[in-house]
C-alpha cells in the first residue's frame, strides 16, 4: 500500500493474477536469443610481443629475451588469440507458463517461469528458476484467506572481471598472455 501525506487517497499495487468466476486460463511464453562480442581488442601477434619484450630488455640495461631467428620465427607462426578461446556466441532463453482462474469465492494464479543465460565468457553460465503461486478464498463476506509464495532457484558460474593485479583474474590473463 502506498500513499502519501495530504493525496486524499491510497493506490494499491497488485501483481497479476486470477479473477472470481473466470475461465481457467494458460499461457506459456519463450524466448530464444544470442549473445556475441561485437567487438574484440586488437591485441599483438607472437612476433610483435617478442620484439616488445626485446625492447623492454633494451630500454632496462639488459639482453634481449629473444633471437632475431626467434622472432621471425613467431612471425611465422600464428600465435594463440586468446579472447577466441575464452569469448564465444552464447544463446539466452527464457519460459514461462502461467495458469489463472476462478470460482465464487476463490481465484488463484500459479506461475513458472526459467531463465537460462550461457555466459559469452567460457564456463560463465547463469539460470534462474521461479515458481509463484497466490490463491484467495473468501470463507465469508468478512473472511477470507489468501496464499502467496514466490520461490526462486539460482545456479551462476561467475568468472570475475574485478580488476586486479595484472592476469590475476580471467579477463586480464586473456589480455595480457602472451599469444
Amino acid at each position: 500500500i502506498y500513499g502519501s501525506r495530504g493525496a486524499n487517497g491510497v493506490v494499491m499495487i497488485t501483481t497479476k493474477g486470477g479473477r472470481k468466476k473466470e475461465q481457467t486460463t494458460v499461457d506459456v511464453d519463450f524466448g530464444y536469443t544470442t549473445q556475441m562480442v561485437t567487438k574484440k581488442m586488437p591485441l599483438m601477434n607472437a612476433g610483435q610481443y617478442a620484439e616488445l619484450y626485446n625492447e623492454q630488455a633494451k630500454n632496462d640495461g639488459l639482453a634481449p629475451y629473444f633471437t632475431q631467428g626467434q622472432v621471425d620465427s613467431l612471425y611465422a607462426s600464428p600465435g594463440t588469440d586468446w579472447q577466441d578461446l575464452v569469448l564465444r556466441n552464447a544463446p539466452m532463453y527464457t519460459a514461462s507458463a502461467t495458469v489463472n482462474g476462478g470460482t465464487e469465492k476463490t481465484k488463484f494464479s500459479i506461475s513458472g517461469s526459467l531463465f537460462s543465460q550461457d555466459g559469452i565468457v567460457r564456463n560463465s553460465d547463469y539460470k534462474r528458476y521461479n515458481i509463484r503461486a497466490n490463491v484467495e478464498h473468501d470463507i465469508s463476506k468478512v473472511f477470507s484467506v489468501n496464499y502467496n509464495a514466490i520461490l526462486t532457484r539460482l545456479n551462476s558460474s561467475r568468472k570475475t572481471g574485478e580488476p586486479g593485479n595484472r592476469g590475476n583474474d580471467l579477463i586480464s590473463a586473456m589480455l595480457m598472455s602472451p599469444p
